[in-house]
C-alpha cells in the first residue's frame, strides 16, 4: 500500500495542508480547513494510507513558509501529478512557468497550450490544481482583468496576488 505523508504549517493567512507521495509533492490546500476535514479529502485517493510526518517534508514546509513571507522561492522539489489527465497536467506546466508577482489570462494560457479556443477547458483544469501556490494558478486571470475563480476561493486568490505584488490588500479594479 503507497503511503502518503502530510504535514502543515500555519500562516498569517491560516493553516497550509500538503501532503506527498514517494513521487512527489501531490496535494495542497489552503482553505481553512481542519484535520478531519483534509483526512476525508485524502481517503478520497484510494489506496493510500495516511502518516502525518512533520520531519520528512520538513523542507517543504520551509519553502512554503518563506512564500508566505513574502519571499520569491523556487519551490524545487519534485511532484506527483499522477491523478491530473494529460491535458491537465500539459495545462499545470505551462502555469508552473508563470514567474512570481505576474498575472497572465486563462486566454494566454490556452494560447501556449495551441489551441486559443479552450480558455474555459484551462479554467477547469486549474479547478483540478492539487498543488495551489507551487502550480501558480492564482496568477491566471480573465482576459478583462477580472480575477476569475480560485480553487481556495476568490478571497485567497487576492490574498496571494497581494502578497506577490508587496501589497497589503488589492482591490479588484487594480488589476487592471
Amino acid at each position: 500500500m503507497d503511503v502518503l505523508r502530510y504535514s502543515t504549517i500555519e500562516t498569517r493567512f491560516g493553516t497550509i495542508w500538503f501532503a506527498a507521495s514517494a513521487r512527489g509533492l501531490s496535494f495542497l490546500r489552503l482553505r481553512y480547513f481542519n484535520e478531519r476535514r483534509v483526512a476525508q479529502e485524502l481517503k478520497k485517493v484510494r489506496g493510500l494510507k495516511m502518516l502525518r510526518d512533520d520531519k520528512s517534508l520538513r523542507r517543504l514546509a520551509n519553502q512554503l513558509t518563506r512564500y508566505f513571507e513574502g519571499e520569491r522561492v523556487p519551490f524545487d522539489f519534485e511532484l506527483d501529478l499522477t491523478r491530473g489527465t494529460e491535458f491537465q497536467q500539459s495545462v499545470w506546466r505551462i502555469v508552473r512557468k508563470i514567474p512570481y508577482g505576474s498575472l497572465v489570462s486563462y486566454k494566454k494560457i490556452a494560447q501556449d497550450y495551441g489551441n486559443s479556443l479552450c480558455a474555459r477547458a484551462v479554467g477547469n483544469a486549474l479547478g483540478s490544481n492539487p498543488l495551489p501556490i507551487v502550480i501558480p494558478c492564482h496568477r491566471v486571470i480573465r482576459n478583462d482583468k477580472s480575477l476569475g475563480g480560485f480553487s481556495g476561493g476568490v478571497r485567497w486568490k487576492k490574498l496571494l496576488i497581494a502578497l506577490e505584488l508587496g501589497q497589503e490588500d488589492i482591490e479588484f479594479g487594480e488589476l487592471r
